[in-house]
């Protein structure tokens, strides 16, 4: 039997050790007021260690990723929420802080258990 927490671990492990710091940022909901009018909770920011790579031509070719699109990998770990499109990354990138939109979203979640999350982002 596979020690689905053994590679979790040791996924995490390689993204601390090779990541950078960044911010998971959702979006508040709109919570009460009028229709044309509604008011909106505040965007909650929730600290994450990523991986960001470029994307090769071989995985861009007869895709729909965008000249310009990342690969963000994010670790799983104390992760208390699941990244979805409506999300946004922020990370800093040359002393400048840069906010990423999430396109695709997806997970390695071998026996039910999360190990990292990939996510194409755009600026």
């Amino acid at each position: 039997m596979t020690d689905f927490n053994r590679i979790q671990f040791t996924a995490d492990r390689m993204i601390q050790r090779f990541g950078t710091n960044g911010i998971l940022r959702r979006n508040g909901a709109p919570n009460s007021g009028s229709h044309w009018q509604p008011s909106i909770s505040p965007s909650t920011d929730y600290n994450i260690r990523v991986i960001l790579t470029d994307y090769t031509d071989v995985e861009r070719a007869g895709t729909l990723i965008a000249q310009g699109d990342r690969k963000l990998t994010i670790s799983a770990r104390g992760l208390r929420i699941t990244p979805i499109e409506s999300d946004f990354i922020v990370l800093s990138e040359g002393g400048d802080s840069v906010v990423y939109s999430i396109v695709t979203v997806t997970i390695l979640e071998p026996g039910g258990l999360p190990i990292v999350y990939t996510a194409q982002v755009r600026k």
